[in-house]
């Protein structure tokens, strides 16, 4: 059981670094986009397409000190649980609006070539975001954070 707790606790720590790089990378796109234009942005990072939005900033900061929360709380206590079960929730919420994003994307080219405009449309660069990659992470812990959060409350159903 301890290895188990070692295993999650430094996947959460990682996944919550990783959210906090992303999140910095994607803070310095939006301002050198908006205020410094001479300074390049960041396009891909470890193959992943880093955006230039300070919303998504904000969500994988908070994502990342929930991560990192769980691992100063410790995954015994009901705090830390529930920074990992949060945090791995707001994960899979982007994960989820990401997607969505996608296929909003991808009918709305469909319904663009269907009425004979010719359109451009990368998926990957929608596929390949910190919100996607770092999200397939965060649902794992999430499931874990499950079954903590039973573990914690005495409900093993």
């Amino acid at each position: 059981m301890k290895e188990k707790t070692l295993l999650i606790s430094a996947a959460t720590g990682v996944l919550g670094i990783l959210y906090f790089v992303y999140a910095e990378m994607t803070l310095y796109n939006w301002i050198a986009g908006t205020f410094i234009q001479e300074a390049g942005s960041v396009n891909n990072v470890l193959g992943l397409f880093v955006p230039s939005d300070p919303g998504c900033a904000i969500a994988l900061i908070t994502v990342g000190m929930l991560m990192l929360g769980s691992l100063y709380y410790k995954l015994d206590d009901a705090k830390g649980v529930s920074c990992i079960f949060l945090g791995s929730l707001l994960g899979v919420a982007l994960l989820v609006i990401q997607l969505l994003i996608v296929i909003a994307n991808v009918a709305s080219i469909g319904v663009s070539l269907f009425s004979g405009e010719a359109t451009e449309y990368v998926l990957f660069e929608d596929v390949l975001r910190p919100e996607i990659v770092l999200g397939v992470g965060s649902m794992l812990l999430f499931f874990l954070s499950i079954l903590k959060v039973r573990q914690i409350t005495g409900k093993q159903h």
